[in-house]
């Protein structure tokens, strides 16, 4: 499986400072995560997490996304295992509880 140049983060949120977003507290503790990793916070204008996901995915840069919720402290294994479902082409995001995972193409 060849390494993308880089991978996208999305993490919605809804009126959290950046010190409160315990995901990101999270992603700073994994060390081997590809290090051309783009980590957008997208404050929820809208009302509507969906359509902060859709504006985060917008504004990357990047080949390969994840979603992660604003309060979701997630461990290193597990975040190097979405990023691996997310390079096989799986739609990859994370809240509370895990959500089922799907196979889409997009083309960019």
């Amino acid at each position: 499986m060849v390494e993308p140049t880089c991978i996208s983060v999305i993490i919605p949120t809804i009126k959290r400072e950046a010190r409160e977003i315990v995901t990101l507290k999270s992603i700073a503790r994994c060390k081997r995560l590809n290090p051309n990793i783009e980590v957008i916070v997208q404050v929820d204008m809208w009302g509507s997490a969906a359509k902060a996901r859709n504006e985060g995915a917008r504004r990357s840069r990047c080949p390969v996304i994840v979603f992660l919720d604003d309060d979701v402290e997630v461990e290193c294994k597990l975040l190097e295992k979405l990023v691996r479902y997310a390079l096989r082409g799986f739609v990859v995001m994370l809240g509370e509880m895990p959500i089922a995972l799907s196979r889409v193409t997009i083309a960019r």
